[in-house]
């Protein structure tokens, strides 16, 4: 066959190995009871034979999943029911659109998973020990010819089929990733700095290339039985039919500190398509679910068709944007917060000759029920996650404190009245100033009340001290002083007949010192260009100086003019 390139077959004796597996699994388990696991839930020995359950070892050690417990039954090649686990929020296989076709549950390649069983010498993956020891090579990629006529019509290149050395490491081989950062920022390992009430969108992110290349080796897989001909490989491509059914699902923890918008979050798919994201909240609101499901789930097409458009996809980067979730008002700034997540999924098919054994209930599709546990990136790490779960999903941040808004509380001066006559008590009024609250003090101490125009009033003699301290989310400009002092002139001092001021006006003196405090809050460098400070006109003896001027330029015109006159006298 000019051109041709070829796959070594699956020796028949797999098949009776197959058998000899699930007959004996109950009975060579070192520790069965009365559930009869899925394969991938025992240890094998070098034999091949089951050594020992590993479904309470699985349950308690996967941290970066949730595990559920799910039975399914199969009639191939004996009736009976098995136990699995598999992640939550997934479809069963009795739940999928495949699920009128019988299961064939005894071997790895019909139950394979990824990311749910760790360090098993017999990966679910991996190849299928014969009763003699001899292994034999399922997946892997060949050229040239071999004993069977196994050939390659899909025209699979190398890297598109597994190798030998990936099937002995199929634990990592085959594991598919995630990654969850915030939609802000390009690096996924750095720890975010959010304040309070701030949206915390996020980007969920798989690298699903392990399952083409799955999927490629388990099509070819069909063509390992028996002996066909170069012409019944061509047919088979062309001309068998294929049913699937596919479904993610990814969860977002909503950690306290984290608050989920009404109406519920959004969920933006990009580089899958064919399928649709949504979202739900679940764990009696505790979790954002964003189910992703196959959009023609259950539709039947030509293998041919469905191999062009699983390899037409890039699965390197596909990405879900979250948005709908944000800071708390009252999250706490005194230790980080993490949002784990969790990424599963699975993908069943039914291989058959004709509509009508896809469609009704039957025996004859050859059906292939995969899941995975998606495991996080090492380049995507997150910096905040524990070490000691270098596979779990998941995004850290810090609360910080809002940067605050930069105001002068001097922009407007308070007004300040001393009267001279001493008719009225000397008061200060303070300006209203957003974020600023004033507060004035006697020479004692006391705090002052104002009256109902604003005015607080105190005594000749005395001093009273306008201290502005900035509310929460304010400060001030760098170097501002938080004080401004007034001290009236002293009661002898008042001039009963206003005809003059002696005593002191009523303004601000400098203040001793740098006090730049205010309520034990620092001031700010300002974040803008503070404003140029300005002061209201000041009432009382202020006021009283140029009017005295005026009297005294009076008398002495009076007094010009009675000399100029006792002059014309003379001259007379």
């Amino acid at each position: 066959m000019k051109g041709k390139q070829y796959i070594r077959g699956l020796l028949s004796l797999g098949t009776a190995a197959t058998l000899l597996m699930a007959m004996s699994i109950p009975a060579s388990a070192a520790d069965a009871t009365d559930d009869i696991y899925l394969p991938y839930l025992y240890s094998y020995g070098t034999n091949g034979m089951p050594t020992g359950q590993l479904y309470d070892q699985t349950q308690s050690a996967d941290y970066w999943t949730d595990l559920q417990k799910f039975t399914v039954s199969g009639t191939k090649p004996i009736s009976r029911t098995y136990t699995g686990l598999l992640p939550q929020h997934l479809l069963t296989p009795d739940q999928t659109d495949i699920a009128n076709i019988q299961n064939t549950v005894t071997g790895t390649n019909t139950t394979p998973s990824s990311g749910i069983v760790t360090n098993n010498v017999w990966p679910s993956y991996n190849y299928m020990p014969d009763p003699g020891g001899v292994t034999v090579d399922r997946y892997t990629y060949h050229t040239g010819t071999g004993t069977y006529l196994d050939y390659n019509p899909f025209g699979f290149a190398q890297d598109q089929l597994p190798t030998k050395a990936e099937l002995g490491d199929a634990e990592n081989a085959f594991t598919i990733f995630g990654d969850l950062k915030s939609s802000e920022s390009d690096d996924s390992t750095t720890v975010g700095d959010y304040t309070s009430g701030a949206p915390i969108d996020l980007t969920f992110s798989l690298n699903a290339t392990a399952f083409k290349r799955y999927f490629n080796a388990n099509t070819m897989l069909g063509l390992r039985m028996g002996t066909p001909t170069e012409e019944q490989a061509e047919n088979y491509a062309d001309t068998k039919l294929i049913k699937a059914d596919a479904q993610i699902a990814l969860t977002v923890d909503i950690p306290e500190g984290v608050t989920v918008s009404d109406p519920l979050p959004q969920a933006t798919l990009t580089g899958l398509p064919g399928f649709t994201a949504t979202t739900s909240l679940t764990d009696n609101g505790s979790k954002l679910l964003v189910n992703i499901r196959m959009d023609n789930h259950g539709g039947i097409e030509k293998i041919r068709d469905r191999v062009t458009e699983v390899n037409s996809l890039d699965l390197s980067n596909v990405q879900v944007s979250i948005t709908g979730l944000s800071v708390a008002d009252d999250a706490s700034t005194e230790s980080p917060i993490t949002i784990r997540g969790t990424a599963a999924g699975i993908y069943d098919q039914a291989r058959a000759n004709s509509e009508e054994e896809l469609t009704s209930n039957t025996d004859n599709g050859d059906r292939t029920y995969m899941f995975f546990a998606a495991k996080q990136s090492d380049e995507g790490r997150d910096a905040g996650a524990d070490a000691a779960k270098p596979n779990q999903i998941s995004y850290t941040f810090n609360v910080t404190e809002p940067e605050p808004t930069v105001v002068d509380p001097w922009k407007i001066e308070p007004e300040a009245s001393d009267p001279a006559d001493c008719a009225d008590n000397p008061y200060v009024k303070t300006a209203t100033t957003e974020g600023v609250t004033y507060t004035v003090t006697d020479s004692k101490g006391n705090d002052l009340t104002a009256d109902s125009q604003g005015r607080y009033n105190y005594q000749y003699g005395d001093t009273v001290t306008v201290t502005a301290t900035a509310n929460d989310g304010y400060a001030f400009p760098e170097g501002t002083t938080a004080t401004r002092t007034f001290t009236a002139q002293k009661a002898e001092s008042c001039n009963t007949n206003n005809s003059g001021n002696n005593g002191n006006s009523g303004t601000p003196e400098t203040p001793k010192g740098d006090d730049t405090t205010s309520n034990n809050k620092p001031a700010a460098k300002p974040t803008k260009k503070p404003h140029a400070e300005k002061s209201l006109a000041r009432t009382g003896s202020a006021l009283a100086m140029p009017v005295a001027a005026g009297i005294m330029l009076a008398i002495a015109g009076i007094a010009l003019t009675v000399v100029n006159k006792k002059r014309e006298s003379a001259d007379r």
